[in-house]
């Protein structure tokens, strides 16, 4: 089995070379693009298994790269993971309305979860996208997320019932004579 190929455009030099080192210790095969006209030409020469975009990219950005991906017959239902310092709600909506199918703000992932989110990517079919929210998150991530945010309740409502017994305690402690 060929290993998967991942076209990586990116135009930060230092970031790229760290990540795509750790992708190629996955043995995958990564080729990289610096802007992003080069990085369509490279999508019209071999279709890669996945791409990992970055939105600020020169001669032609992120979204533009999208737009003609998503327009683009031979190109279109490639995976597309944004890692991207953009963090505004208004940028993550656009990707995922233009198609991309998971977002990375660089300055919350280290390079272990990149992998791993690619590896997750890479695995899926396309079946295993129809139970993605809109929001971005799979369903069993959604159900972490509110189970995380339950037991954070119930361990909030603990904390502040030992924190009133406490009170109390102190309380009657005060008021003894001696």
């Amino acid at each position: 089995m060929k290993p998967p190929r991942i076209l990586f455009m990116e135009d930060d030099f230092f970031f790229a070379r760290a990540i795509r080192a750790v992708l190629e210790a996955e043995s995958w095969k990564v080729e990289h693009a610096t802007n992003g006209e080069e990085g369509l030409a490279s999508l019209r020469e071999e279709r890669p298994d996945l791409v990992l975009l970055d939105v600020t990219l020169p001669r032609k950005n992120g979204f533009e790269v999208l737009d003609e991906m998503a327009t683009n017959e031979r190109m279109r239902g490639i995976q597309v993971v944004m890692l991207t310092e953009l963090a505004a709600r208004e940028d993550i909506e656009r990707c995922f309305a233009f198609g991309a199918c998971e977002y990375l703000i660089k300055s919350h992932v280290t390079p272990a979860e990149i992998v791993a989110r690619i590896r997750g990517r890479l695995e899926r079919t396309p079946s295993d996208d129809q139970s993605v929210f809109s929001a971005g998150f799979a369903l069993v991530e959604g159900l972490i997320v509110v189970g995380v945010l339950v037991l954070s309740g119930m361990l909030a409502y603990l904390q502040f019932g030992a924190y009133q017994a406490r009170v109390r305690d102190a309380w009657q402690v005060s008021t003894i004579r001696l």
